[in-house]
């Protein structure tokens, strides 16, 4: 399997631009080694597809959506595995909302669930339910994020993927408080960010923080959002996710700051800190 020659789950943990750079190299390299494929246990798709995931983690939304439509390309002139074509569309999803295109990526999650079968591995029918329910709920479309997140959470547990489990919680936790749960969702929120962090899910536990902070400021608890970014931010920036996601983190900070009427901390919070292009360049939708 690629995980025994390619580590990146561990190195999307803890370095997701260094992950970006390495699968860079490798893409770079794979013509000049003739067994390249045998070598790396993983074919160019799947390679792509992982330098597309990297690109995407680390912030860097454009590549990632380049490097996906490629894998895309490669896969429909070698009639690719339904499996890989599902990933596939459903990482093209998740680069489409991060760069702002909401409609585009709700299309392509819909094309990638469109395609699952009772008999689908249940780590797949998580992980694409679990991502398209997460869309969702940025463009607050709460009541089907709600049901996509319930499927995704049952598909995960099934399957033992803790991973994606916590995903779908923390959609559905969100699904929650805006249906009026606000306290119930907090809890789940705080249990998501704990559970992630116990088990090195850096990427999780940093968006339980996002998407505390987000209900906290929707509550009005002003002093309870920058405790809960000065608790968070750290851990986004050791997992060096701080201009990515970490800009949601700074956003509502500096909203808390400003509605709390600390001004100056306010502005000096929400000077631009080179955040890439899309979503994560000082916009303050939820990152769940």
């Amino acid at each position: 399997p690629r995980s025994t020659l390619f580590p990146y789950t561990t190195l999307f943990r803890s370095a997701p631009w260094a992950a970006q750079r390495h699968f860079e190299l490798a893409l770079e390299l794979w013509n000049q080694v003739p067994d390249a494929g045998q070598r790396a246990g993983i074919d160019h798709a799947e390679l792509l597809e992982a330098a597309a995931d990297a690109a995407w983690r680390a912030g860097v939304a454009e590549r990632g959506l380049a490097l996906v439509d490629q894998a895309l390309a490669e896969v429909a002139a070698e009639g690719g595995a339904l499996e890989l074509r599902v990933t596939l569309l459903t990482r093209r999803g998740e680069v489409l909302s991060d760069l702002g295109r909401d409609e585009e990526g709700l299309a392509e999650f819909e094309r990638a669930v469109s395609l699952l079968t009772p008999d689908s591995p249940g780590r797949l029918s998580a992980r694409s339910l679990g991502s398209f329910a997460r869309a969702l709920a940025r463009i607050d479309r709460f009541q089907r994020a709600g049901e996509l997140a319930e499927r995704a959470l049952r598909a995960a547990q099934g399957a033992g993927e803790v991973e994606l489990a916590l995903e779908a919680q923390l959609v559905l936790a969100s699904a929650m408080g805006y249906a009026g749960d606000a306290e119930g969702a907090l809890a789940l929120m705080r249990e998501a960010a704990e559970e992630s962090r116990r088990n090195g899910l850096a990427w999780i536990a940093v968006r339980a923080f996002i998407a505390r902070s987000d209900h906290e400021l929707m509550l009005g608890r002003y002093d309870d959002v920058v405790q809960t970014i000065d608790d968070g931010l750290p851990l986004a920036e050791q997992a060096g996710l701080e201009s990515s996601i970490g800009a949601f983190m700074r956003g509502n900070r500096a909203e808390a700051l400003m509605r709390s009427g600390r001004w100056q901390e306010a502005m000096a919070n929400a000077t631009p800190a080179g955040e890439p292009p899309g979503i994560f360049a000082g916009d303050r939708k939820s990152t769940v």
